[in-house]
């Protein structure tokens, strides 16, 4: 497993070196493609379970946060989470686990987990559409309360 394994269908690409960002050839075909294989059997779940394993890493996690390299032609300013939650059958799985990801980066003195917490919260920034607003209002609540 590991978006590493399974983003590259799609037409992402890890960047090399620590915490290195991530490349898409084109914006447009990777949504495509990824709503297109989240309809598959068990390709929902393992993404979402890789993409849960990458967010264990602060430097991994802000890669995934941080806007995609790629061809200006084609690229766009999204991160592979902002893509990702373009895709309405991920989009409230993703945004649960972004909100609960806010109280561990809440609190810290550090310049970097008020970088992490502004990226996260910049996910949601301009979404199309929101899936499931009750849900996404919830968890934002909830994570309101723990704050």
């Amino acid at each position: 497993g590991g978006l590493a394994e399974l983003l590259p269908a799609a037409g992402a690409s890890r960047q090399p070196g620590e915490g290195g960002g991530w490349a898409i050839a084109d914006a447009f075909r990777f949504r495509q493609q990824i709503t297109r294989e989240a309809e598959a059997d068990g390709f929902k779940e393992e993404l979402l379970a890789a993409l849960s394993d990458e967010c264990f890493d602060p430097a991994r996690l802000v890669a995934l946060l941080r806007p995609t390299a790629g061809a200006a032609a084609v690229s766009s300013n999204d991160s592979i989470v902002r893509l990702l939650l373009h895709v309405d059958s991920l989009q409230p799985d993703i945004a649960s686990s972004l909100m609960q990801l806010l109280p561990e980066y809440q609190g810290e003195e550090a310049s970097d987990a008020m970088t992490t917490t502004r990226l996260i919260l910049s996910q949601f920034r301009w979404l199309e559409h929101i899936v499931d607003g009750a849900a996404l209002v919830g968890a934002a609540s909830e994570m309101m309360q723990v704050a």
